[in-house]
């Protein structure tokens, strides 16, 4: 507040009646006018103990998560190698076949020269 005007009646100063007028500094308006909201109670403690428990609770869970993981790894190492097995046991078999009719070949020719004579 300021002191704008201090005047006295009848222009004397006297111990009688006086008008003092005040005028109020005028305070910049905030960017919006809107009311600040009051700030709600903050129950930290319990709000801390809510996000420990949520904690733990992601950390088990991501936990099992794990060990699903590792499982099915193993799955896939497992049928990998049952695959590559299976793909040496077929191409064993091939070339035996392939043996098999190279030679029944040359023993259709002998036949064929032995029964020719």
């Amino acid at each position: 507040m300021e002191i704008v005007a201090d005047r006295t009646t009848g222009g004397e100063v006297t111990d009688g009646p006086r008008t003092i007028m005040v005028q109020c500094t005028k305070k910049p308006l905030a960017s919006h006018s809107a009311p600040k909201p009051k700030c709600p109670c903050l129950n930290i403690e319990a709000q801390l103990d809510k996000a420990h428990t949520k904690g733990v609770q992601l950390w088990l869970k991501n936990t099992q998560l794990q060990k699903q993981n590792n499982k099915y790894q193993e799955t896939l190492i497992d049928m990998h190698q049952h695959s590559q097995t299976q793909e040496s046991e077929l191409l064993h078999m091939s070339n035996h076949l392939y043996l098999l009719s190279y030679n029944w070949g040359s023993l259709e020719k002998e036949l064929g020269k032995i029964i020719g004579e």
